[in-house]
């Protein structure tokens, strides 16, 4: 989600970055005298999103809890990621609605009105996360027009590939399966409907299906490491434990910042006995 991408280093070298980040961040907010409370706010504030960054969501959260000052909008958006990554979305559900009411126009914060659907869908909430999703769907474009040219609306794809996942997880995984085609139909090669429909074939009971998507999308990108989790529930699901092992080991190894199913992923498996 979002423009802002790290375009100098990825994978390792950009946690290298990030942790630099974060230990002058640190230095420097402890330096400030009282008086300038506003800047040791903002300080908090890029510390926290650069925590939730480096998938340190744990750490973002009690930061978050133990702030006398509270944060900004931005921060508030990472901390919400941070929440919904330790699987505590009642706790990010609030911050959602409040980034929403404050963004009300999901054409500019588009992220964030995914995650309020995703908050209230895990809260349990699933009716009202089909609605917001709905209005999503007819209020964001499907095509924008730059420099007189028409072109598809990212932000458009990534909602109709969540009405397709909400789908799968809604035990329609046909239907899901179906809306994914379509979609890679128009976009082929976008490795995020690539990751989508593998994740719907693991859910039909297609690991194998599943963990050829995945091994393309590794081959293509070896940063993606939502990938290599992928390849681990896969190997989990056809019973290759030493193979669902030596990807977990290799995602602990590499401490992803991404995605909160990256984490979810490693933690179901490690469930299954291989922690």
């Amino acid at each position: 989600m979002g423009e802002a991408r790290q375009q100098t280093a990825t994978g390792l070298a950009r946690f290298s970055l990030t942790d630099r980040a974060l230990s002058d961040n640190q230095a420097a907010g402890s330096q400030l005298p009282p008086p300038a409370a506003w800047m040791k706010r903002g300080a908090l504030d890029d510390r926290l999103i650069m925590l939730q960054q480096r998938g340190l969501s744990a750490d973002a959260a009690r930061e978050y809890e133990a702030a006398p000052l509270g944060a900004g909008l931005y921060a508030k958006a990472a901390v919400a990621d941070a929440y919904l990554a330790l699987r505590r979305p009642e706790r990010a559900l609030p911050l959602y609605r409040e980034l929403a009411a404050a963004s009300p126009n999901p054409n500019q914060h588009v992220e964030w009105h995914i995650g309020l659907v995703y908050a209230l869908f895990e809260s349990g909430r699933i009716a009202e996360s089909r609605r917001e999703l709905d209005t999503l769907l007819m209020s964001v474009p499907p095509y924008v027009f730059s420099y007189g040219r028409k072109a598809s609306n990212p932000d458009y794809r990534e909602l109709a590939q969540l009405d397709a996942m909400m789908d799968s997880y809604s035990d329609r995984t046909r239907e899901a399966w179906q809306k994914l085609d379509a979609l890679l139909e128009q976009a082929p090669h976008n490795a995020s409907l690539r990751g989508g429909q593998a994740e719907v074939a693991l859910a039909r009971g297609w690991p194998r299906m599943a963990a050829g998507i995945y091994d393309r999308l590794r081959a293509d990108d070896p940063d993606n490491y939502s990938a290599y989790a992928g390849l681990a529930q896969s190997a989990m699901d056809l019973k290759e434990l030493d193979e669902a092992k030596r990807q977990i080991d290799y995602l602990r190894q590499a401490q992803p910042s991404g995605r909160r199913w990256i984490g979810w992923s490693v933690v179901g498996i490690g469930n299954g006995g291989l922690s």
